[in-house]
C-alpha cells in the first residue's frame, strides 16, 4: 500500500515458518535479505572466479553459491562449457579448466551487459512438452531435449506456459487411454509368450506319432500292466528306444493314447500359429493407438481416439445420449510445389483420408514398419514434383513414431493400390507397386509447410 505496509499476498508467511522476514497483511513490506553472491553487473568476472574457487562445494554448486542471478540451469551448463565435471570440488579444478571457467564468465558478463541474450525454448524430444528455458543456448541434454529459438523472449514465455499447459491438459484427458493401452499390451505379451512355449512344446509331435507306430507294430511282444518297453526304431535305423507306458491300458490303448497326442499337438500348432499371429497384429495396433496420442495436439484429437477404443472393445461408452459424432479434419499442409497435403491425426482420419477422400492418383505415404500418420499428396490429376514427394515423405516421417530418428524409410504409392484387409484393425492398410524413399524428420519444414496451407486458406 502507500504506507508500504502489505495489503495481501498469495501465500501468508508467519512467524512460525521465518523469524526474519513475515508476509501478512498490514505488516510492513520488507525486502528480502541481500544474498552474498557476486552480481556480475558491478563486479568483474575475475572476481567471480575467485569466489567460485573459495567454494569447498562441487563447481555446479559453487556457481550457484557465488554468482547471483544464474539459476542451476545455466550452472550445469557453464561446466559444459568448461569441459569439467560439474560435481568436481571447485578448490580442486586444474589451470587449464580455471582459465577456461574465467573466459566463460568473462563471456557470460558480456552476455548481460551489453543484453545480447537470445530467448530458447527446450523441449521433451519424446513429449514435445516444454522443459525449461533460458537466454543462451542449452547443449547439456544431448537428444533427449530439443532447443528452439525464438524470435522474442515474450514468444517464448507465452509459448513455454500455454504449451506446457496444452500438452499436460492433454496427457491428462488421455490418461485413462494410456493406462488401458499400456495394461492390454502387458496382458497380450505375456499370453503371446506362453503361446509360443506352447507352439514349442507341438513341434516335438512327430515322435508322439513314431511312438504309435512303433507299439502298433509289436503289440505282439507287449503286455497290460508293463510301466515301459524298449523297442527296434525302424524310424532309425533299427535303433532301440525307450517307450512309456501306462500301466492301466492295453497295448493297443497305449498305442491310440500316442496317436491322440499326436492329432492334438498338430491341431493345437495349427491354433497357437494363428493365436499368435492375431496377437502380434493387435499389438501392432495398440502401438500405433500409442503413437496417436503423444501426437495429439489437442482435446478433439483425445475424443476421436477415445471414440476409436470405444468401438472397439476396449474401453467403455459412457452412459451418454447417442449424439452425430462430428468429423474430424486431418491437418492440411501446403508443399513448396502448390499442391495440398493431408496427414491424419488417427487411424479413423487414416481411414478415411486413404480409403475415402484420397482418389486414385493421389499418392499415399506411410512409414515402412513403423507406426505413424496416413499421409495424402492431392495430385488433381497432375505429375506430382519430385520436392514434393519428398516434403511429403519427411512429413509422414515427422509423424510417426520415429520422428526423432537420424533417417526413416517411407514408402509411397498411388492410393489406388492401398487395400483394407477385410476384418482389420483401424488404420491397418496392405499396398504393392510402392517405391521407397529415405528422409530426415524435419518439425521446421511441418511448421512452414502449415503455415503455407493456413496462409494459402486466409488468402482464398
Amino acid at each position: 500500500g502507500p504506507d508500504d505496509r502489505i495489503i495481501d499476498a498469495i501465500k501468508h508467511i508467519d512467524f512460525t515458518m521465518s523469524a526474519k522476514r513475515q508476509i501478512l497483511p498490514k505488516l510492513p513490506y520488507i525486502m528480502p535479505p541481500a544474498q552474498d553472491k557476486i552480481d556480475l553487473l558491478l563486479h568483474p568476472p575475475v572476481e567471480a572466479l575467485q569466489r567460485v574457487l573459495a567454494q569447498k562445494k562441487p563447481l555446479e554448486k559453487a556457481l550457484l553459491a557465488a554468482v547471483q542471478g544464474i539459476s542451476p540451469l545455466v550452472c550445469r551448463e557453464l561446466c559444459v562449457q568448461v569441459s569439467c565435471d560439474g560435481m568436481t570440488s571447485a578448490a580442486e579444478i586444474d589451470d587449464v579448466s580455471k582459465g577456461r571457467l574465467l573466459a566463460t564468465l568473462t563471456a557470460l558478463c558480456h552476455n548481460i551487459q551489453s543484453y545480447s541474450g537470445e530467448p530458447y525454448l527446450l523441449s521433451d524430444s519424446q513429449t514435445n512438452l516444454p522443459l525449461e528455458f533460458s537466454f543462451m543456448p542449452i547443449t547439456q541434454y544431448g537428444s533427449k531435449v530439443q532447443s528452439q529459438k525464438m524470435a522474442s523472449f515474450s514468444e517464448l514465455l507465452d509459448m513455454f506456459y500455454g504449451e506446457r499447459d496444452r500438452v499436460l491438459r492433454v496427457h491428462q484427458r488421455a490418461h485413462d487411454i494410456l493406462q488401458v493401452v499400456n495394461r492390454t499390451t502387458e496382458r497380450i505379451s505375456r499370453k503371446i509368450n506362453k503361446q509360443r512355449v506352447e507352439l514349442s512344446e507341438s513341434e516335438n509331435r512327430d515322435t508322439l506319432k513314431e511312438c504309435g507306430d512303433i507299439l502298433s507294430a509289436n503289440l505282439y511282444q507287449l503286455k497290460r500292466g508293463m510301466d515301459s518297453c524298449i523297442l527296434e526304431n525302424f524310424y532309425h535305423n533299427n535303433e532301440p528306444k525307450k517307450i512309456a507306458l501306462d500301466v492301466r491300458m492295453t497295448p493297443a490303448q497305449n498305442a491310440q493314447k500316442y496317436y491322440k497326442e499326436y492329432h492334438k499337438a498338430a491341431t493345437a500348432q495349427n491354433y497357437l500359429t494363428e493365436q499368435i499371429s492375431s496377437g502380434e497384429e493387435e499389438l501392432i495396433y495398440l502401438e500405433t493407438v500409442l503413437d496417436e496420442v503423444t501426437r495429439a495436439s489437442g482435446e478433439s484429437d483425445i475424443m476421436e481416439i477415445r471414440e476409436e477404443l470405444q468401438d472397439g472393445g476396449y474401453l467403455r461408452k459412457r452412459g451418454q445420449k447417442s449424439v452425430k459424432k462430428r468429423v474430424h479434419k486431418p491437418r492440411r499442409f501446403l508443399s513448396d510445389d502448390g499442391f495440398e497435403i493431408f496427414v491424419g491425426r488417427n487411424n479413423k482420419q487414416n481411414d478415411r483420408l486413404t480409403l475415402k477422400t484420397a482418389a486414385k492418383t493421389d499418392v499415399w505415404f506411410h512409414t515402412k514398419d513403423i507406426p505413424g500418420a496416413h499421409v495424402i499428396v492431392f495430385a488433381d490429376g497432375q505429375e506430382v514434383p519430385e520436392r514434393t514427394l519428398t516434403q511429403a515423405a519427411i512429413l509422414a516421417a515427422t509423424n510417426s513414431k520415429a520422428g526423432e530418428s537420424a533417417q526413416v524409410s517411407v514408402d509411397y504409392v498411388q492410393a489406388r493400390y492401398v487395400k483394407k484387409p477385410t476384418g482389420a484393425k483401424p488404420g491397418k492398410v496392405i499396398y504393392d507397386h510402392y517405391h521407397t524413399a529415405y528422409v530426415r524428420p524435419d518439425k521446421e519444414l511441418e511448421e512452414r509447410l502449415e503455415k503455407q496451407a493456413a496462409q494459402s486458406h486466409s488468402q482464398s
